[in-house]
């Protein structure tokens, strides 16, 4: 199986800490945070690995891995970004954002899942965004998860927690027959697309995130599976989020 790694975004949140490096380029310690996510992937076996590089490009260099150039970081975003690769959409694939600092349970997990599209997600998501912002009320986006563990329902912006069964982590897994279609749904839409709304985020089709990607799915009658995780990860959104990443004391959270 092969990993995709979406890197190519500035990461303007971060104020000045990214004026000279991408966001994923932040040290965590001995490594920065894209070096963790390829060293975690290569352990629990992944040895195809791939990067969407954009802003600040040449400064992400890590041996054995290859290499997609996103020239249009700044007027794109993820489904964009991983349009670039398609042509190695052949097998198995996990796509994960550069952004997170995620345990080895959950990449192994993932690794392991033997489903055509399984989407990673935190049922104890409320503890880390106490943590993050003091209250659970910041940034919600809806995630509904049916009897089954299917997901009907991902990445809406609401102000109802209710509507929050889970957290979107930002770590998928799709087959050689979702890639197909994920593929056909590009080279239909894209152009038709390109300055109107699309999925669910209303954005044009060039500045959808993945959740637009994997909303259209399920829209179109795939089945999209819910891993469910107890917390497990870090999402740096912003300088607070890199600052307060050194201060957290109860490490159950991560």
């Amino acid at each position: 199986m092969k990993a995709i790694i979406l890197a190519a975004g500035r990461g303007k949140r971060m104020g000045a800490l990214t004026s000279h490096n991408p966001k994923c380029m932040l040290r965590i310690g001995k490594n920065t945070i894209i070096e963790r996510l390829v060293a975690q992937l290569r352990f629990n076996g992944v040895r195809e690995i791939f990067i969407v590089r954009g802003y600040k490009s040449k400064k992400i260099t890590i041996k054995n891995v290859k290499y997609f150039q996103n020239n249009k970081y700044t007027s794109t975003n993820m489904f964009y970004s991983l349009m670039l690769a398609r042509k190695i959409l052949n097998s198995s694939t996990l796509i994960i954002y550069a952004d997170l600092y995620l345990n080895n349970k959950i990449i192994n997990k993932m690794v392991k899942i033997k489903k055509d599209l399984a989407v990673a997600v935190d049922i104890g998501w409320k503890k880390l965004w106490r943590f993050r912002f003091g209250n659970i009320n910041k940034d919600l986006e809806s995630l509904k998860i049916d009897n089954r563990g299917s997901i009907f329902q991902i990445g809406k912006k609401t102000f109802n927690k209710k509507d929050m069964q889970a957290r979107y982590i930002g770590i998928i897994k799709t087959s050689k027959k979702m890639n197909h279609k994920i593929i056909s749904t590009w080279k239909k839409d894209s152009k038709k697309f390109n300055n109107k709304s699309w999925g669910i985020s209303n954005n044009p089709i060039k500045k959808a995130y993945l959740t637009d990607l994997i909303q259209d799915l399920i829209t179109k009658k795939n089945n999209c599976f819910a891993v469910k995780f107890k917390n497990g990860w870090y999402e740096f959104d912003n300088k607070k989020d890199y600052e307060k990443f050194f201060k957290i004391k109860n490490k159950n959270l991560i």
